[in-house]
């Protein structure tokens, strides 16, 4: 039996026990670590339209956060996307012309990146891979960061990581989210025990800081099915979902709810772009 252990200063949570054996939390069909469906599709699109800059660079990361890059990403640049999974957005990121590079622990996750035609994905964690000890110009944790035993650990990394001016983001679950208050342990963000640490703005901006960044933005943002999810877990009397959240339809017909949430600061994801202090 897991439990959520709260800080009483910033609100964010940590997973209690950790499970002894991670990998297991993650079954073969965990969606990250597989060839990309149409949702994966449609997200490398909005990235790779994104990195290029312009109108749909500024209007593309409000409806989809995955294409959040903190700015344009011009021809060229070293990016690194740590959590790569089945390397979707390293993809999107080299379309768009940037030199982008994966971090993915999982095998099976870095096999569905090598039958996608990229190379670029390698097996490990910015902590122990070779790519972690190269200078990068940006360093991108797409939730991730909550998966992490020591998410202290892997920021400091990052940091030793970015050239100076170099840019971090990073795209958690909201804890502190509208939603996550209202359905408690319902709420589809929580996936105990994969996510290790359930971070409130407040929490992740102190870690952010307390690690030699400045946040240059923070946001909520919407999250993708997980509206459903949650109502279809709170209707079958808070337990396990029964799964019809996870119907296309029904998450295309809650997403404009997610992103009127998201809007009103209330969403149930956070993004934030910083930088080296």
């Amino acid at each position: 039996m897991y439990s959520v252990v709260v800080c009483a200063d910033c609100g964010s949570g940590r997973t209690d026990p950790v499970p002894d054996d991670l990998a297991s939390a993650y079954p073969s069909s965990y969606q990250q670590h597989n060839s990309a469906a149409l949702t994966a599709r449609v997200v490398g699109r909005a990235i790779t339209r994104a990195a290029r800059g312009g109108p749909a660079g500024r209007i593309l990361p409000r409806l989809v956060p995955d294409a959040e890059l903190g700015g344009p990403v011009p021809a060229g640049t070293r990016v690194l996307d740590v959590g790569a999974g089945n390397g979707n957005a390293v993809r999107a990121l080299a379309a768009a012309g940037a030199q982008a590079h994966g971090i993915e622990p999982g095998e099976s996750a870095v096999a569905a990146a090598r039958e996608a035609g990229t190379t670029t994905v390698v097996q490990g964690t910015l902590e122990t891979s070779p790519l972690g000890a190269e200078r990068w110009e940006m360093v991108r944790f797409f939730h991730v960061l909550e998966h992490v035993p020591d998410p202290r650990a892997t920021l400091a990394a990052a940091h030793a990581a970015l050239t100076p001016g170099g840019r971090l983001v990073v795209g958690v679950p909201n804890f502190g989210g509208a939603a996550r208050r209202m359905f408690g342990a319902s709420w589809d963000g929580l996936e105990i025990p994969r996510h290790l640490t359930h971070f409130t703005a407040a929490g992740l901006r102190h870690i952010l800081e307390d690690t030699g960044f400045s946040v240059l933005s923070l946001r909520t943002t919407p999250l993708f099915g997980v509206l459903p999810g949650t109502l279809d877990a709170r209707t079958a009397g808070g337990g396990r979902q029964r799964g019809w959240g996870n119907s296309l339809i029904a998450r295309v017909a809650t997403y404009p709810v997610e992103v009127a949430l998201a809007e009103l600061r209330l969403g149930d994801g956070l993004i934030v772009v910083a930088r080296p202090a």
